[in-house]
């Protein structure tokens, strides 16, 4: 995991450098920019000695992983001031942002993670909730006029793209044809006068369409691979024995062969739910929220290289983690697997 953390960070460092425009004069050309005006230049080098942006590019990566602070307030043995000699990734220091100095990274990666890992927790239960046992039903009636029509709804709905279909669910149930909930932000601008109750339900309005939206990639994708998976088992050597021991299809479909079909929607764990999190970058944009997906599109837009590094490095552990987890849970569900 370690090295390959690493190399994520690499990369991602190595791309940013290759999109076009300079934070520098983004920065200073901003509108509510605090750098002195007066001399556009010296405002320029300023603002670039500042974020070691006049540096070598190995120096700036290493100033990003730490554990040195390598800018004109870190440690003395390159060069600098000693005020902050420590930082950067390696002591949970992501830096802080170009357009906001005061705001430093890693705050708003939290504060911001209380919006997203509900939405993904929300979106990856109700996928997993209607998928199961959606792919379990169509194996057990093959063929029908049920499977069939299952088939073609949940293809259709894993071609729609997330942005029209974000669209769509604001354009029917917003204020433009049934005005059912709302479609934009998190809560309502009078939520602050709602009692406890009236708060939570609100902000539950707001959650239904995003939910509905991230769950309905994945929701089909996963009864595809559930009924795949299901299908490849209910024709092994076993499963005939127990037919032919005379147990009905149900028992042979979900005591016999549900457990051991398992292991590929399982492993879609691994990148649905840090997708989720860490992908929800349309959804949060179309529907006004304040999560990771959002800030990362922020960052790119600004060309703030901590803030882009900040939430790819994030949403690489995630996937890193659930990756691990994954494995982990193979033992569980397969018997013959063991780990040493």
């Amino acid at each position: 995991m370690i090295p390959t953390l690493i190399g994520i960070t690499v990369l991602t460092f190595a791309v940013m450098q290759l999109v076009p425009g300079d934070p520098a004069d983004l920065r200073f050309f901003a509108e509510d920019s605090p750098l002195d005006t007066g001399n556009i230049e010296q405002g320029l080098a300023q603002f670039r000695r500042e974020n070691l942006l006049d540096q070598p590019l190995w120096r700036q990566y290493l100033h990003y992983v730490g554990p040195f602070d390598l800018s004109e307030r870190g440690h003395t043995w390159f060069g600098g001031s000693g005020e902050a000699p420590w930082g950067g990734l390696l002591l949970g220091d992501l830096g802080r942002e170009f357009f906001r100095p005061h705001v430093t990274i890693l705050d708003e990666l939290l504060r911001r993670l209380r919006v997203t890992v509900p939405l993904a927790l929300c979106a990856l239960f109700l996928s997993y909730l209607l998928a199961l046992p959606l792919g379990i039903y169509s194996v057990m009636r093959q063929g029908s006029f049920f499977d069939v029509a299952a088939g073609v709804i949940v293809f259709l709905l894993y071609s729609v793209p997330m942005f029209w279909a974000a669209l769509m669910l604001q354009l029917t149930f917003g204020s433009n044809w049934l005005g059912l909930l709302p479609v934009i932000g998190l809560a309502d601008k009078d939520a602050a006068e709602l009692s406890t109750f009236g708060q939570f339900t609100d902000v539950l309005a707001h959650l239904i369409l995003p939910v509905a939206t991230l769950t309905v990639g994945g929701f089909a994708y996963l009864s595809r691979q559930m009924r795949a998976g299901l299908l490849d088992v209910i024709r092994e050597d076993y499963i005939r024995t127990a037919r032919a021991k005379g147990l009905s299809e149900r028992k042979v479909v979900l005591k016999h062969g549900l457990r051991n079909s398992l292991g590929p929607v399982l492993t879609l764990f691994a990148t649905i739910m840090p997708a989720l999190i860490g992908g929800s970058v349309i959804v949060e944009s179309v529907f006004d929220l304040p999560g990771i997906g959002s800030y990362a599109y922020y960052g790119l837009m600004q060309r703030d290289y901590f803030v882009v590094m900040g939430t790819t490095t994030f949403s690489a552990m995630i996937t890193l983690v659930c990756i691990l987890v994954t494995d982990l849970a193979y033992a569980w569900i397969d018997p013959r697997i063991r780990y040493e």
